[in-house]
């Protein structure tokens, strides 16, 4: 289960085994046609291999609890209006002895207050700003992940240490069950 697909539709499963394989996104997905056969029938081939669901994973969608392995969120929640929302969502659907794989972009401290002062203020209308509703410290993600029914197992978060200090933004990838 993969929520936040993307319009494409084309996540994970397409590139790994499994037996079933759902991609939720708020989203229609979209027909590619590009004018090159293979490239048509390349991406229409990742497509099939995932069923998407056109829905917002904000509301109880029309899945049985706890009936995933896994439940991926890449790349999702610093772009929607609630955050929390999406992540119990995740939680209501995977299996007691499931998992989360959790990636999201976060700042350091000076990142931060720049993003929210600085670039917010000076620039309320760029696209950037518009689709990144949240912001996320990497030390607030544990509590983040644990109101929405999380336990993080394993944290990676890639870069030089001064990364966490100086004022970028960093992916930081979890590994979280439920708890």
């Amino acid at each position: 289960m993969e929520l936040g697909i993307g319009p494409l539709g084309i996540g994970w499963s397409a590139f790994t085994p499994t037996t079933r394989a759902i991609g939720v996104d708020p989203l229609a997905r979209l027909a590619i046609s590009t004018g090159n056969d293979h490239v048509d029938q390349f991406v229409a081939g990742l497509q099939k291999r995932t069923e998407f669901i056109q829905a917002d994973a904000t509301k109880p969608l029309p899945l049985n609890e706890a009936s995933f392995d896994l439940v991926v969120c890449d790349n999702v929640v610093d772009h929607t209006q609630s955050p929390l929302a999406i992540l119990a969502e995740g939680r209501r659907l995977v299996r007691p002895d499931g998992h989360l794989l959790f990636t999201v972009n976060v700042f350091s401290a000076v990142g931060l207050v720049k993003w929210r002062h600085v670039t917010r203020r000076l620039h309320p209308n760029h696209t950037n700003v518009l689709c990144h509703p949240h912001s996320f410290l990497e030390g607030s993600l544990g509590n983040l992940l644990s109101g929405a029914g999380w336990q993080a197992l394993v944290t990676d978060a890639p870069g030089r240490p001064t990364r966490r200090v100086a004022g970028h933004s960093y992916q930081v990838r979890v590994i979280a069950r439920p708890v």
